[in-house]
């Protein structure tokens, strides 16, 4: 249970942070991509406090978000 208590405070921390990085004026990314990122951080952020949070979900959430930083910027680009 301990193990669960804390899987649910580090994502909520990490997409906590995502969205205030993102909402931030000075961030450079589009804006519909930036709210599209704060979307999704609502999504899992609701899905933290659920009484039984899915963390394969919530998984699935970080592995998208891996993939898409791990893609080249040329490519994602074009």
């Amino acid at each position: 249970e301990m193990d669960r208590v804390r899987a649910r405070a580090d994502a909520r921390r990490l997409f906590m942070t995502l969205r205030l990085a993102v909402m931030d004026p000075a961030n450079q990314l589009p804006v519909s991509l930036r709210a599209s990122i704060v979307s999704v951080c609502d999504a899992a952020l609701r899905e933290v406090e659920r009484e039984k949070t899915d963390f394969d979900f919530l998984a699935t959430i970080c592995d998208d978000f891996r993939a898409g930083l791990s893609t080249p910027a040329a490519v994602s680009a074009a």
